[in-house]
């Protein structure tokens, strides 16, 4: 890629970078958020009834005098556009060897959607030059794929990731979801369906008297090679997911973003997509959270060794390295993410 290319395409990231700070800083509500999507791509999944915010850039070869920016959605009765902001930006340029100014216009809407369904978004733009409008260019459509979720604890619409349905959220008490993707939910040991809050010791996990402390090696004669389905946690229709399974979602597309100011990993593979978040894990000696927000680990049903299990690690790429194939001490209390059974 040439140093000119380059420096465009770092202009226009800055730009639209800028004008999403400057919008909601000016805003009084700011309770929009950016698209719950890797921000690289054009087709967006949303939920029913949020808020979010929306940022295209335009380039206009020569001068502009003034511009008009209208934000369009193909139905209104699924995406209400209450307000937008722009700004221009221009400098001069090289074109085929002409010294020319090259002009920047970005807008930014905030969009709340009402209904499900698919949609979509753009940006139509004009620009006034010597006293006339010379033309519209419309920004890149965004589509948008509108969904409405039933959040019962014990029921989860799931999100297919190569061939395999997850449920979007976390187990909280045994046998149920948490309310929300983004909620960390309660952590486990491994074969175990009784879980640690903190609120109680080691010793009295739930209330419940354990015959093994929190901190027990791991015994073969009370652990099996594969977690035992009487101590599933997971809610009716789902389990524990198998290493491989947690491997195909890995090897999926990912990126490290957060969900409403909560840290984790974003998996995707065409317009489905599930969130991780990065809860950390109870760590076996004490029974303390550590790491949470900038990691996280979630248990396959699948031993590795006498006292280990396997499970997926996911961290901010920043400081460590996400791991497909972690090998946990069955002691930990980790996440568990159920997939549909069979």
């Amino acid at each position: 890629m040439s140093d000119n290319k380059f420096k465009k395409i770092f202009r226009l990231l800055f730009l639209l970078g800028l004008a999403i700070t400057l919008f909601v800083s000016c805003s009084k509500d700011n309770d929009a958020r950016e698209p719950e999507r890797p921000v690289d791509n054009d087709v967006y999944t949303l939920s029913v009834d949020q808020e979010y915010i929306f940022g295209t850039t335009v380039i206009a070869i020569g001068p502009v005098d003034s511009t008009l920016i209208e934000w369009k959605s193909i139905n209104s009765s699924l995406v209400h556009i209450f307000s937008d902001t722009s700004f221009v930006v221009s400098e001069m340029g090289q074109l085929d060897g002409e010294i020319i100014e090259i002009v920047y216009i970005t807008s930014i809407a905030r969009v709340k959607t009402l209904n499900s369904g698919s949609e979509t978004l753009f940006a139509a733009i004009s620009y006034m030059r010597d006293g006339e409008w010379r033309g519209r260019s419309e920004a890149i459509p965004r589509q948008l794929t509108i969904q409405r979720y039933d959040f019962s604890a014990t029921h989860d619409e799931g999100v297919t990731i190569n061939g395999v349905k997850w449920a979007t959220r976390n187990v909280g008490t045994s046998g149920s979801f948490v309310a929300k993707p983004e909620e960390a939910g309660l952590y486990y040991r491994w074969n175990s369906k009784i879980n640690w809050n903190g609120s109680f010791p080691p010793s009295l996990l739930s209330g419940v008297a354990v015959i093994t402390p929190w901190s027990a090696s791991r015994d073969s004669t009370l652990y099996p090679t594969v977690w035992d389905e009487i101590n599933d946690p997971c809610p009716k229709g789902w389990r524990m997911p198998t290493q491989r399974e947690l491997q195909n979602l890995f090897s999926a597309g990912k990126k490290w973003q957060s969900r409403t100011g909560v840290n984790g990993y974003w998996f995707f593979e065409n317009n489905n997509l599930l969130f991780l978040p990065a809860a950390g894990y109870r760590y076996e000696r004490d029974g303390k959270i550590y790491l949470d927000g900038t990691n996280g680990a979630y248990w396959s049903n699948e031993a590795a060794t006498n006292t280990t299990a396997f499970a997926l690690n996911i961290a901010d790429p920043e400081n460590s390295r996400p791991q497909n194939n972690s090998s946990v001490s069955v002691g930990y209390g980790l996440s568990c993410r159920c997939v549909k059974a069979e």
